[in-house]
């Protein structure tokens, strides 16, 4: 809030008036005193540059895609883009930050048929890498990068039990729930939910 200095025009007292405010009084002689606007017209369309700082914010997105701030970067991204819906920078370094998955994206429960062994274990692979055993009822989840994955189940001890399922990430947005199912005859059955 600012103060713009006045007089009043009938005793030339000095005034100050708050410049948010149209009109005053004249604290000598109660006078009205109304401030004088300018309006300035224009007709037809104005435009803004706003190139630097768009070149801003994308400096700084990139900075913050460098040190992983993933969240930060994407808003600056989305940003630039409010200025320039097609800014080619901005939409590749949002593409790529697509691509890096921070939080877990495949989960895995086990659960059991009617008449199976409630106390199951249930070996898991994840491209070839072992990840323990998942009793029966509980669920894991686990953080997989853009890509394919190969996902392999078995029933500890049982020949046969073993099912595969190939998945693709194709980016953080991607989201996975397998049930694992045992059932009589040592089937494991998949379900995608």
């Amino acid at each position: 809030m600012g103060f713009v200095r006045l007089y009043c025009p009938t005793c030339g007292a000095g005034i100050e008036l708050d410049n948010s405010r149209e009109y005053g009084f004249c604290q000598y002689c109660g006078t009205k005193v109304v401030q004088d606007k300018i309006v300035v017209e224009h007709r037809g369309s104005v435009e803004i540059d706003r190139s630097s700082e768009i070149r801003n914010l994308l400096i700084l997105a990139n900075e913050l895609t460098s040190q992983n701030r993933i969240e930060e970067a994407e808003s600056y991204y989305n940003r630039v883009l409010e200025y320039d819906v097609n800014n080619p920078t901005a939409r590749e370094g949002l593409r790529r930050i697509y691509r890096i998955v921070t939080q877990p994206n495949v989960s895995i429960i086990v659960t059991t048929g009617k008449l199976y062994n409630r106390n199951i274990q249930v070996k898991l692979e994840i491209d070839n890498q072992k990840k323990g055993k998942i009793p029966a009822g509980i669920s894991q989840s686990f953080t997989l990068p853009v890509g394919e994955h190969t996902i392999t189940v078995s029933i500890p001890m049982i020949v046969g039990s073993k099912k595969k399922l190939t998945l693709r990430i194709n980016d953080r947005f991607d989201k996975f729930q397998f049930e694992f199912k045992c059932k009589i005859g040592n089937v494991i059955e998949i379900i995608q939910h």
